[in-house]
This record gives structure tokens, C-alpha cells and sequence, in this order.
């Protein structure tokens, strides 16, 4: 069976398939898709209407009411140049405890998921980059990945 994955404009083959080779792990494996190869998919009808109420977060979504602070408008801050920015790898669970101690005392933060899905159907997060104004935490989730499911 041959499958092919769309990523923008680009097709993919996966190894052993007609686009590439299982030795030339890149090379050949993508090409260019013209706009009018491009076929539009049909919806299939499961026999019956779809509502709203069918999502599954669709409760959360209507009663969530974010806080006050959250609306007011307020002046862009310029970022920490990166040189000045320090940066803690996580790769224990004593630096998995203190991150999580350091999250809870903040009011924003930002997160990043690097992942892969090489030889993998679901894809394997690597790595998580969990940022703040003045610090940042990258987390390696393959070292701790049974203490991140607890």
C-alpha cells in the first residue's frame, strides 16, 4: 500500500514507496505539487447533521470567561536579548520539581514542542522548551518520560 503525506506544497514518499528509495533516506522523497494536481475532498455524510454541542470541548468553550487582567491592553515588552537569557536544562527530576515550582509563581509563560515522527506513526516529542521573561527550562522528555505522565 502507498501513502503520501501533504506538508505545504510538498508531497512526501516514504521509503520503499514509488517516490523514494530505502536508502536515500531524503533524497527523492519529496516533490513539488502543482496547485491543480491538488484534489479537493469530499465530505462524506455520516447520515446525520453536525452540531456544535458534537465537539468535544465545546461545553468548556462556552462557559470559559477569561480573567480581567487577561483583557486589558497593555505596551509590548521588548525581549531579554538571547545572550542575557539563561536557560536550565531539565533532565532530572529534582530540575523537574523546581521547574514545576518556578511555573506556578508566573503569570505567563510560552511553550515550544520539538518532536519527530521518524519510524513512528503518532510522532515522539524530544524535547520542551518552556520560556518565561527572563528564563527558560528545555525539558528532555525522552530522559523523563515516565515522570512526566505522574
Amino acid at each position: 500500500m502507498t501513502f503520501a503525506l501533504f506538508c505545504t506544497n510538498m508531497l512526501y514518499h516514504p521509503p520503499g514507496s514509488e517516490g523514494g528509495s530505502d536508502d536515500d533516506i531524503f533524497g527523492g522523497q519529496f516533490c513539488e505539487i502543482s496547485k491543480s494536481k491538488k484534489k479537493k475532498k469530499k465530505k462524506k455524510s455520516r447520515g446525520k447533521q453536525s452540531t456544535n454541542a458534537d465537539h468535544p470541548y465545546f461545553n468548556s468553550m462556552e462557559s470559559f470567561e477569561p480573567a480581567e487582567v487577561l483583557l486589558k491592553q497593555c505596551e509590548p515588552l521588548v525581549p531579554t536579548p538571547l545572550e542575557k537569557t539563561k536557560y536550565v536544562f531539565v533532565d532530572t527530576v529534582d530540575e523537574m520539581k523546581d521547574m514545576i515550582n518556578h511555573i506556578e509563581n508566573q503569570q505567563e509563560l510560552a511553550i515550544d514542542c520539538e518532536g519527530h515522527t521518524y519510524h513512528s506513526y503518532e510522532g515522539i516529542t524530544c524535547l520542551l522548551q518552556i520560556s518565561f521573561r527572563t528564563n527558560d527550562f528545555i525539558v528532555d522528555t525522552l530522559v523523563l518520560r515516565r515522570e512526566l505522565h505522574s
